[in-house]
């Protein structure tokens, strides 16, 4: 099956690079890092368990639903009434409100720099990385999970902060600092301050996922304006991108060792294990829902969003059963780790397709895929035509870059981030007519 898989996925990657006529549209990326993954994981090398059909197929589900919305992105656009406040008015120019946004990193500084006191206390007593990442695991398979709470926050109020401020605004961030990059080319008190929170966030959590995604971002921006982007500033741009790229890497370099220092990982298995896995524990969960024989019914999708109201509701327990399973497995899959190779367990990898399959089964996964892929196309074909388009499909895009590992939309900070990034962005005063901004956009 899993071969059936891989063909389809080279022949929607052929289409897409013919279509869109370069390697950075979102389907092109999306169908080379499935063709790799299922291209891996068919190899089954050190050992890695073995699976059943189940995975592949709703992969090719996923797959040609993804395909068949970007291609339905790219050439229609529905006609949806524009929402008062956050919908964009394509007839005005946007700015960054930059005072505003300098006090929001201001702020994250500040709670991830009382964080990051706690976190050096406990590398001074003796705690290692791996340690300290378990203290934030809300429910976990160690004595020590979910104790962040009194070792790193201290009081819940700062977890408040952390979870629905201070993560938002650095989410936000990436996209933010990648467009500034790219048009001035030079170093701003918001991009400092975006770089100072980025490293912050990083340490007191010892993660590589934002490095990462702001090296992705970063070229993302500079290839997408690169048409309207002069000689000068495109050296410029090289030039801190060059230094930037290399000084990340070292970082992640760094991180990577630190955090397995100590331990028995095969550096080169562990490698491998990232972009193969997400097929076997793909399968394992699908296992478990089909088990239970539980649907979410559209809650996975959309979890992020509604999870405050949620919990609200738990209080008057009248929190929809529906829900209560897409809470569930969201947590176990992040929690509970599964042995994939004999000697080697892993978590999470389960791909964003199987919040859509635990929503409507094979149905959810394909209509869940088509509309992510509409979406994000249509992102794609406006983000060269203003920073704040270009801002929200970068942010959107970082579901794309991690639809391997889950669905981004499970996670209540990420969902947030894009509430903020509207509120971070006014309209500017301008007499340019909508007349000429058609004709300048056709």
């Amino acid at each position: 099956m899993i071969i059936v898989t891989c063909f389809a996925l080279a022949i929607y990657l052929g289409i897409s690079i013919i279509k869109w006529r370069n390697l950075y549209n979102p389907l092109t990326i999306f169908c080379t890092m499935w063709l790799i993954i299922c291209f891996l994981a068919e190899l089954k090398l050190f050992g890695m368990y073995n699976y059943s059909f189940r995975a592949p197929l709703v992969i090719l589900i996923g797959a040609t639903g993804m395909f068949l919305g970007c291609i339905l992105g790219r050439h229609y656009k529905l006609k949806l009434k524009r929402i008062p406040f956050f919908g964009i008015d394509p007839s005005a120019n946007y700015v960054l409100r930059e005072k505003i946004y300098v006090v929001l990193l201001a702020i994250s500084i500040i709670v991830y720099g009382i964080m990051a006191s706690s976190i050096v206390g406990l590398l001074a007593s003796g705690y290692s990385a791996s340690t300290i990442r378990e203290l934030y695991r809300d429910s976990g398979e160690t004595a020590i999970s979910g104790m962040a709470d009194t070792l790193i926050y201290g009081t819940k109020f700062l977890k408040y902060l952390d979870m629905y401020f201070a993560k938002p605004v650095v989410i936000c961030s990436i996209p933010i600092m990648s467009v500034e990059l790219t048009q001035k080319g030079k170093l701003t008190l918001p991009i400092a301050l975006s770089a100072v929170a980025l490293a912050l966030s990083t340490f007191v959590n010892f993660g590589r996922v934002n490095i990462l995604v702001f090296f992705i971002t970063l070229l993302l921006a500079f290839l997408i304006q690169k048409k309207n982007i002069s000689k000068t500033l495109k050296t410029r741009v090289k030039v801190i991108a060059f230094f930037v790229i290399i000084l990340g890497a070292i970082l992640l370099e760094y991180i990577t060792n630190y955090r397995s220092s100590g331990s028995n990982v095969n550096t080169l298995q562990n490698l491998y294990a990232y972009f193969a896995i997400p097929v076997p524990l793909l399968d394992y969960w699908i296992s478990k829902v089909n088990f239970i024989n539980g649907y979410s019914f559209g809650f996975s999708y959309i979890s992020g969003f509604v999870a405050n109201i949620m919990n609200v509701l738990a209080r008057y327990n009248l929190k929809p059963e529906p829900y209560k399973i897409a809470e569930y497995f969201n947590y176990n899959q992040v929690d509970h780790f599964i042995y994939v190779f004999p000697n080697y367990r892993y978590n999470a990898y389960v791909s964003m397709f199987f919040a859509f399959y635990l929503d409507f089964r094979e149905l959810g996964v394909f209509f869940g895929s088509l509309l992510f892929g509409y979406a994000i196309a249509r992102g794609y074909k406006r983000a060269s035509l203003k920073p704040i388009y270009l801002s929200f499909y970068l942010l959107l895009f970082q579901s794309l870059i991690w639809s391997f590992v889950r669905w981004y939309f499970v996670i209540v900070s990420y969902c947030f981030a894009f509430i903020l990034m509207r509120l971070l962005y006014k309209k500017e005063d301008s007499n340019v007519s909508y007349t000429k901004y058609k004709a300048n956009h056709p």
